[in-house]
């Protein structure tokens, strides 16, 4: 198999790419995702964790900027000038339904051994709940961030 390459070259830096990156509607995205997490952050660690406003209000804003930056990550992946060539899926004899029922469950116990450090922490009293959970939310923010602009591109196009 051939692999990828960009000006015909292999591993040539693309300025297409990035004249595509920087100009993408996608970034009206990008502070929406920030508010959003650093909202949702210090409600959790100001109400959760009982810390002060100032405090709270600096976690969120680490967070806000995970966030943004995951959007950022998933516009870099979304404007791919060159994306790959989508080939016909061979047949299967799995039906559609059970094969979205296994990609669920696939995903859910990835998600589920991405986030075992929090759980873990949570279970033996090294972090509170709110700490913990803050970082669940965080990495299911950060996924989410990086795959809905590859999702919205796609369905434009």
């Amino acid at each position: 198999m051939e692999s990828k390459t960009r000006n015909n070259r292999p591993g040539s830096f693309s300025w297409a790419h990035v004249v595509l990156f920087a100009r993408s509607p996608l970034w009206w995205g990008a502070p929406l995702t920030a508010v959003v997490t650093f909202a949702i952050v210090f409600l959790i660690r100001s109400l959760g964790d009982g810390l002060p406003a100032a405090a709270a209000a600096a976690k969120g804003a680490i967070f806000g900027a995970v966030g943004a930056f995951s959007w950022a990550i998933g516009i870099w992946v979304a404007t791919d000038p060159a994306p790959d060539e989508e080939e016909e899926p061979a047949p299967s004899r799995i039906p559609a339904w059970a094969r979205r029922v296994l990609g669920v469950a696939i995903a859910a116990g990835a998600f589920a051994l991405v986030c075992s450090p929090q759980i873990d922490a949570m279970r033996t009293g090294e972090a509170s709940l709110a700490r913990g959970f803050a970082g669940i939310v965080l990495k299911a923010i950060g996924i989410v961030a990086v795959l809905l602009p590859v999702y919205l591109s796609r369905r434009t196009k």
